[in-house]
């Protein structure tokens, strides 16, 4: 995937590991409607997918469920949703949660970004037992608020990969080229736990 403005000099080339999107329908998902919150399909499309918009009618939580997932001991889980606060002022901003009958693990949207952002959380299940957990995703609280999502996922992964409907197989990076004399291969590259850049050279003949 080209990703122009990133990388170590103004551009670079993502290459993901393969995933599998855990949601449902997730092109198309959208949180409930209920007394506190009605969410309605605004029409528009982000990364494929269809944008809904909720607003809150009354203050309270309303939550909806991503997926639920078994975790087993050991095992690692991401979840991760788009989201755009239209009119947040003040209140509980949009929240992605791990829930059983407490929270695992939670994260919040960022005020005062007016664009599109993504909420990430993962979870690590560190006990000696199953443990079966929703992936909850909240909109903002207050009544009278506006919010935005779209391109929900849930992946058995320590870190969220770029959205995906179903799954995606590993990524591969091949220029096919040919070349008769000798000759080197440099890149830079980082991955998710990399805090910098490292200098790759591949020396061939």
């Amino acid at each position: 995937t080209l990703r122009p403005n990133e990388g170590r000099f103004g551009g670079a080339v993502a290459v993901e590991e393969g995933t599998e999107n855990l949601v449902t329908n997730p092109k198309t998902w959208k949180p409930s409607s209920s007394q506190y919150q009605t969410t309605t399909e605004t029409g528009e499309m982000f990364l494929g997918c269809t944008v809904s918009e909720t607003v809150k009618l009354l203050d309270g939580i309303q939550p909806s469920n991503l997926r639920t997932v078994t975790i087993a001991p050991g095992e690692t889980y991401t979840a991760s949703i788009y989201v755009k606060q239209i009119n947040h002022t003040q209140g509980e901003r949009a929240r992605l949660i791990f829930y059983t009958d407490k929270t695992l693990a939670s994260t919040q949207a960022v005020s005062g970004i007016k664009g599109w952002q993504r909420l990430e959380v993962t979870y690590t299940n560190n006990t000696e037992s199953d443990v079966t957990s929703y992936t909850y995703y909240y909109p903002t609280r207050i009544a009278g608020s506006i919010t935005q999502q779209a391109a929900p996922q849930v992946e058995k992964k320590p870190f969220a990969t770029s959205f995906v409907d179903g799954t995606r197989p590993d990524g591969i990076l091949a220029y096919p080229i040919a070349l008769k004399d000798d000759y080197t291969i440099a890149c830079y590259r980082k991955s998710h736990t990399d805090e910098d850049y490292k200098h790759v050279v591949k020396l061939s003949d």
